[in-house]
């Protein structure tokens, strides 16, 4: 199943990469900033026929709408476009994410970036690969890592705490860097590209796929609390095993400044 789910997520790439871009309009969402586009919608019904075919039992919970499922049950989770505003602007860092959970356990993860054609691919107790070839986390220690970060952009309250955090994480190690999309920066730190990564809120299908990439590249993935990603909107932290307890340092120290707010 994992092979047709990476042509799957292939093809949905190649929509991606085939928008007429003089043409490419924009709505609001629910949220601040919070973009949608006709490839957004496009891509996710494409995306919904083809996973229903490799497995008709299993549900579907998209970004955009559509949901059904049993999430007690075997369940796909689609971010069809994850950074739309990337997108919007042809910046070229955007990515199809896509999980196959059970309950709450993922067992099959593909992130795809058209615009490098790499696919990053992970199954549950089988390891994580990118277009086919092993991968793992970095073991770089903190004051060699390059450390990745979002910014929230749809609940902007949180502006000064991740500010503060990204200035606190940045001060020890190498750099830090903001590319716009979660689901790329959670498979960047399965193979090593990235040693740690925060953000204060994200959605569950923006790292439901990255989760399990991380995991099964021997990193950690959790919320600020070190407590297991949820089903739903969540902080996110994750790193090699070297970042990830400083990152939890200075999320902690950041949070003891902002009580209440993560």
């Amino acid at each position: 199943m994992l092979t047709k789910l990476e042509e799957a997520a292939r093809k949905a790439g190649e929509i991606m990469l085939s928008a007429a871009r003089q043409d490419l309009q924009a709505e609001e969402k629910e949220g601040d900033h919070n973009p949608v586009t006709v490839y957004d919608k496009k891509i996710q019904a494409f995306l919904q026929e083809q996973l229903y075919s490799l497995c008709p039992s299993a549900g579907f919970l998209g970004e955009e709408g559509d949901t059904s499922c049993d999430v007690n049950g075997l369940y796909w989770v689609v971010d069809p476009i994850d950074g739309t505003s990337n997108f919007i602007h042809d910046y070229r860092q955007s990515t199809v994410s896509i999980a196959l959970y059970e309950g709450e356990t993922p067992v099959l993860a593909v992130v795809a970036n058209p615009y490098q054609n790499e696919v990053f691919t992970a199954e549950k107790g089988k390891g994580a690969y990118v277009n086919g070839k092993p991968i793992r986390v970095s073991k770089r220690p903190v004051e060699s890592a390059l450390i990745g970060f979002g910014t929230t952009p749809y609940e902007r309250k949180f502006a000064d705490f991740t500010f503060e955090a990204a200035k606190r994480a940045y001060l020890p190690v190498r750099d830090i860097r903001r590319s716009g999309s979660a689901a790329l920066d959670l498979a960047h730190i399965a193979c090593g590209r990235l040693d740690g990564f925060f953000e204060a809120r994200l959605s569950f299908w923006d790292f439901a796929a990255g989760r399990l990439l991380i995991e099964e590249a021997g990193g950690v993935a959790s919320d600020f609390a070190g407590a297991p990603l949820p089903r739903q909107r969540s902080s996110v932290l994750a790193g090699n095993l070297e970042v990830y307890p400083f990152l939890r340092e200075v999320i902690a120290g950041v949070s003891a400044d902002w009580a209440g707010l993560v």
